[in-house]
């Protein structure tokens, strides 16, 4: 994975770095001034052969680590070699006066820059660049370049750098047996952070066993459930599902709430974005989920009572966290949310701690006395939500 830390002069970029290259060990280090000092002489032709040189030394290599403002000729050069959605770019923010005041004579002395006719003081290169950077040049720039554009700042942490490392690395492996890969879940909405699961759909004719035969040459852990291929590495976890009809993804695509289709997708033979786009922008009957979580959660209540005089704790305990998913769904209804209703976010604050004591069973407790405390429950959040209906 090609990762480019761009921002301002003075921004930080440098020491997210040294952040950041703790996660990614193996990783070759890049930065443009470095590489000036070795390279440059303070000339103008040895200025002017850099902006070309330093894009070849970066597409050396796989996995780097690349440092400078990102625009410029060096910028220009990088991304005519680029192929799309083949980078993630750190955009480390920092305002222009902090930039300024960061300059130090003493760091900026040693590295030879060539010395234009009517060239920048490095005050104004600062403010033209924050300029460029208020307007959203960086963005256009490289939006078609960078799988996800990430704005941070120096002593960012919670970045994905692994999660994204291991989607490239997977489609690096699966581009002979895919006929597209495109992600769903926070990595297709772009929002993971570091504890972050990375979900793929693998559009396939390939046997699933021949995959994950594959992967498990290259990863630490493969398991096998069903048409789903789950890869462990460094603490990382990816669940990629194997499937010969698109029409298996449309559910969990949509649900995904995805809003850029393009960046979802990594690679594509057969035109795949329309497909995703209808998928993502279709109307669900959302009368008809509502009328069946309802009938769910009514008949797993009544279930409860039988499972309690047969004294079956265990299948009580079962039916009883049915019971409260339901109402969880319901409650997230009533509140307007159904899009990933099959697993609602945050749903601790849809109840309070005695409502939770509430709707849980625990083993030992009085299942006819929590049955009956919970029918009442139910009924209470079924009446409030017709109400609010």
């Amino acid at each position: 994975m090609k990762v480019f830390v761009l921002g301002n002069i003075n921004a930080g970029k440098s020491t997210l770095i040294d952040v950041i290259q703790k996660n990614l060990s193996g990783y070759k280090i890049l930065k443009i001034d470095a590489y000036r000092k070795i390279h440059c002489d303070g000339s103008i032709e040895k200025e002017e052969k850099m902006w070309t040189d330093f894009p070849a030394e970066v597409m050396k290599y796989d996995d780097v680590i690349v440092e400078f403002s990102g625009f410029g000729h060096i910028a220009d050069h990088l991304i005519n070699l680029l192929p799309d959605h083949s980078c993630i770019v750190l955009y480390v923010k920092s305002s222009v006066d902090e930039c300024i005041r960061r300059i130090s004579e003493a760091k900026f002395t040693s590295i030879p820059y060539a010395k234009f006719v009517g060239a920048e003081t490095l005050e104004q290169t600062i403010n033209r660049i924050g300029i460029d950077l208020d307007h959203g040049e960086l963005h256009k720039k490289w939006g078609k370049k960078a799988l996800h554009i990430i704005e941070c700042n120096s002593g960012e942490m919670d970045l994905p750098l692994l999660q994204y490392h291991y989607i490239f690395r997977l489609r690096d492996i699966l581009i002979p047996y895919s006929e597209c890969l495109f992600l769903f879940g926070s990595a297709g909405r772009q929002e993971m952070t570091s504890l972050s699961d990375v979900d793929m759909f693998c559009l396939t004719k390939t046997p699933v066993q021949n995959i994950a035969e594959k992967l498990s040459k290259i990863f630490t852990s493969i398991d096998i459930m069903g048409n789903e291929i789950i890869v462990r590495d460094n603490g990382i976890l990816m669940e990629l599902y194997c499937i010969e009809d698109i029409e298996e993804a449309r559910v969990f695509y949509r649900e995904s709430a995805i809003t850029d289709i393009v960046k979802s997708v990594i690679i594509d033979n057969i035109g795949i974005i329309p497909k995703l786009t209808l998928f993502s922008s279709e109307e669900v009957d959302y009368e008809k989920e509502i009328s069946h979580t309802i009938s769910r959660l009514k008949y797993y209540v009544e279930s409860l009572k039988t499972l309690a005089k047969k004294k079956d704790q265990y299948k009580y305990f079962f039916h009883n966290n049915i019971v409260v998913h339901e109402c969880v769904r319901i409650k997230a209804f009533s509140k307007g949310h159904f899009r990933r209703n099959y697993l609602p976010l945050h749903a601790k604050d849809y109840f309070t701690n005695e409502e939770w004591d509430i709707l849980f069973y625990h083993f030992g407790d009085d299942m006819d006395e929590h049955y009956y405390q919970l029918k009442i429950f139910v009924k209470k959040v079924l009446y409030d939500f017709d109400h609010i209906r």
